[in-house]
């Protein structure tokens, strides 16, 4: 049977020692018996900037408001992939590339809702298939 051959490296125990030292030094500061501590500073900064997306959405046209919230509720990565076609009577409707999308987004879809309900009254989000045309195009 074959053996495995590894290479020793003669720095990698210097880079690690250097690393637990530096996290020893660290964690007197961050731990507090077994719990961590919250970084209040960041979640001020972080309420912040929710508050100024919030208010920059709520200034926006409302027939450009869904798109431009749900580009925020759902992320860069979902809305690259993902485009709404329309909002009324409540239903957001968002054209996804195929039935595994759908699926996933149907079951983050609650998620979506609470994110969205700070910027407008969504009461459902409808995820529909991109035609075969459109998906070829990468949506």
């Amino acid at each position: 049977m074959p053996r495995a051959i590894f290479h020793h490296d003669s720095r990698a125990p210097a880079a690690g020692a250097a690393w637990a030292a530096a996290a020893a030094k660290l964690a007197p500061k961050v731990l507090t018996g077994a719990a961590l501590r919250y970084n209040r500073p960041m979640e001020r900064v972080s309420d912040t900037l929710q508050r100024i997306m919030v208010q920059a959405l709520k200034r926006l046209p409302p027939e450009q408001l869904p798109a431009a919230a749900w580009d925020f509720a759902a992320g860069k990565a979902v809305a690259d992939k993902t485009r709404v076609l329309g909002c009324e009577d409540g239903t957001l409707v968002v054209e996804v590339p195929d039935a595994n999308w759908r699926a996933q987004l149907y079951a983050m879809a609650p998620q979506f809702l609470s994110r969205l309900n700070q910027f407008t009254r969504i009461e459902h989000i409808e995820f529909k298939l991109a035609r075969p045309q459109d998906a070829q195009r990468g949506v």
